[in-house]
C-alpha cells in the first residue's frame, strides 16, 4: 500500500490521444486533476465511473462505509487528449 499515490494528472503531450495511468489502485481519496483540453475516464472494478472535464476531482465511494480504515478500489484512469 505505501506505493500508492493520493493525486493523479497527466501533463499532456500533444502527440499522445489518450494515456492510461500506470497503477490500478487508488485509495477513495484520490484526487484527479484533469487539465485543459483534457478528459478523464474512470473505470472502477472494471466499470464506468465517471467522465471528468478540466478541475479536480476525488473518487469516492457511493454507499455508505461501515468502518473507518481507507477503501482501496481496482482503478483505471484514462487521460484522452481533445484539445
Amino acid at each position: 500500500m505505501s506505493n500508492m499515490i493520493n493525486v493523479v494528472k497527466y501533463e499532456s503531450n500533444e502527440n499522445l490521444l489518450v494515456w492510461k495511468h500506470p497503477m490500478d489502485k487508488m485509495y477513495e481519496s484520490t484526487d484527479i486533476v484533469v487539465q485543459e483540453a483534457q478528459e478523464a475516464i474512470v473505470l472502477v472494478n472494471g466499470h464506468l465511473q465517471d467522465v471528468y472535464k478540466t478541475g479536480r476531482y476525488c473518487i469516492h465511494r457511493k454507499e455508505k462505509r461501515l468502518f473507518s480504515l481507507p477503501t482501496i478500489y481496482d482503478c483505471s484512469i484514462f487521460f484522452i487528449n481533445i484539445g
